[in-house]
């Protein structure tokens, strides 16, 4: 994807575009960046968007948790 969002519960901000799949597709390496965050709470959501200057999404709580989101 050219842009993920970032969705998920309080305090637990995961990749909502993330999908399981059994299979490998698409490009052997990504970069993408966060089209929407959804986590008003983090310090790094600017107007729903992120401010970060990078994220990183891997396994947390789920298998692709956004492990850059910081509570205010």
């Amino acid at each position: 994807a050219p842009a993920i969002t970032v969705a998920g519960s309080p305090d637990h901000a995961e990749c909502g575009t993330f999908i399981s799949l059994d299979v490998r597709g698409g490009l052997p390496t990504a970069s993408a960046h966060v089209g929407a965050c959804q986590r008003v709470e983090c310090t790094h959501n600017k107007d729903l968007l992120c401010s970060a200057e990078s994220v990183t999404i891997g396994s947390g709580a789920d298998t692709a948790d956004c492990l850059t989101y910081s509570p205010a």
